[in-house]
């Protein structure tokens, strides 16, 4: 699997960058927590700082491509604006458990 970013935008008012990414696979689409790994890498942050807004399927390709919003701090110190749903997903996941 190989993920490029495509676009960035910094949006200063909810304290996040907004990315968008294209995957190359060489299978079926990768699962969200694989790619959240990949951003970690190329990005160089936190887990807790990245929310995964969309993966989709190019179709007839094996490719995919997605958008991703990086915050300037921890997910859950950020402006409410994600909604429950993010925030309850990016959580690591022993924080779940709990």
């Amino acid at each position: 699997m190989e993920l490029d970013i495509i676009k960035t935008v910094k949006n200063p008012l909810l304290e996040r960058t907004e990315i968008e990414f294209k995957i190359v696979q060489s299978g079926a689409t990768p699962r969200e927590d694989v790619v959240l790994k990949e951003l970690v890498s190329k990005l160089k942050v936190k887990a807790e700082q990245i929310v995964i807004d969309t993966i989709h399927q190019v179709y007839g390709k094996m490719e995919s491509t997605g958008t991703a919003s990086v915050y300037d701090k921890t997910v859950r110190d950020a402006p409410v604006v994600e909604g429950v749903e993010a925030t309850e997903e990016a959580k690591p996941e022993e924080t779940k458990a709990e």
